[in-house]
């Protein structure tokens, strides 16, 4: 394992950047290919560019106990960002929002490697953010320059600027999500362990009450059952925003069985609410708990969402070369701005004004087991026909 020397060693996530840059620059090189046009016919060694030494400058910061003041200690980080927008500069089909956006993916597949085990701390986030900003401005006004924009010296002043302001932005947009979402995740979990610890109570007071006992262990059970869904929940979504698959175990079962277990299991929470249209028996090789996850966030999505006084409608249509999941619901449609995004990290919709809670990762899952078994999320929404999901499976 690399090691940084001796005397700037400060941090164990410093270490994790290193033992891990390989990895992070595969993963880059993958994703970038994935979205980007301009990147999909070149080689590896061209996406990865000065990359592998911006991450090693990276490391030394948060490794290093100096004041961010201290433009010594980002010689490397410069360095390596001139290169890298100099270099993107040389290839005509790049853009200067794309060398903007490479570094804002980096900046994710690098959190997303750090906080495998958790947050880490805020002054080495705050290092992270300023060195990858910093090398971001370096990059996009050595690529404006090589380019030739008039008026050279202007043009980076400007494009320093307006990167500023709009990573500021994002950032600012960043954390509001990330509070939102940790102060939701909070709220929830705190149900079923509040259910757990007042069913446990009970039956400690009426230990004799057969009856009794059964009736609060059942609610442990089940209050359990939810609490690991959660949790399930949230690493599956994690793995999915870091680049990762679910790992899916198919066996084979009746899709249109799943489909109404789970309206029926919904229905005694929620009441009569679903109707369900066309569900035929179709039998193949499917992770049946996955497409039962999937299918209860699109089901309480429409709860959440739908008008409350309206039917939400479950279908399943097969064509000779694929299935149709749908879910529908009528009330307020999702603006077309939003639906673009719906299905990234944290995403929380407009939808009723807001007024509903969610943990903006139920979509993430749906998006990531639809993948799983080569499939497709999709979603049409209209004031006058309503909002409809779409899972769909290839055959």
């Amino acid at each position: 394992m690399p090691q940084l020397e001796e005397a700037m060693y400060r941090s164990i996530y410093g270490q994790m950047l290193l033992d891990n840059r390989k990895k992070l620059l595969a993963l880059f090189i993958q994703k970038v290919r994935q979205t980007m046009p301009s990147a999909k016919t070149l080689d590896d060694r061209t996406l990865e560019n000065s990359l592998f030494e911006f991450i090693t400058s990276i490391a030394k910061i948060i490794s290093l106990e100096a004041d961010l003041d201290n433009w010594d200690l980002f010689k490397e980080n410069v360095e390596a960002s001139r290169e890298h927008g100099k270099s993107r500069a040389k290839i005509a089909s790049y853009t200067l929002d794309q060398v903007i956006s490479e570094f804002r993916l980096l900046r994710s597949l690098i959190f997303s490697a750090l906080e495998e085990d958790g947050t880490f701390p805020a002054i080495e986030r705050d290092k992270i953010l300023f060195a990858i900003d910093n090398g971001m401005t370096q990059a996009a006004t050595e690529f404006a320059y090589e380019r030739g924009f008039k008026d050279a010296r202007l043009s980076k002043e400007i494009s320093a600027k307006n990167l500023a302001l709009d990573e500021a932005n994002f950032l600012r947009n960043e954390r509001k999500q990330r509070e939102t979402f940790f102060s939701t995740v909070t709220h929830d979990m705190r149900n079923p362990l509040s259910i757990i610890k007042s069913s446990a109570e009970m039956i400690v007071k009426r230990p004799d009450d057969l009856p009794s006992v059964l009736k609060y262990a059942n609610k442990i059970i089940k209050n359990i059952d939810r609490s690991n869904v959660m949790i399930k929940d949230l690493l599956d979504s994690k793995m999915l925003r870091s680049g990762g698959k679910l790992s899916l175990q198919k066996v084979e079962c009746d899709l249109g069985s799943i489909i109404k277990e789970t309206c029926e299991d919904l229905s005694e929470v929620y009441g009569p609410r679903f109707k369900t249209e066309k569900i035929p028996t179709v039998k193949g090789r499917f992770d049946c708990s996955g497409l039962k996850r999937a299918l209860e966030n699109l089901m309480i999505n429409a709860i959440k969402y739908g008008a409350p006084d309206k039917p939400i409608k479950v279908s399943l249509n097969q064509t000779k070369t694929e299935l149709c999941i749908q879910v529908h619901n009528e009330g307020n449609p999702i603006p077309l701005k939003d639906q673009a995004s719906l299905f990234e990290y944290y995403h929380r919709s407009n939808v009723q004004n807001g007024s509903q809670l969610g943990w903006g990762i139920g979509l993430t899952l749906v998006k990531g087991i639809a993948e799983g078994h080569d499939g497709k999320v999709e979603v049409r929404s209209s004031k006058d026909e309503g909002t409809t999901f779409f899972i769909i499976l290839p055959i």
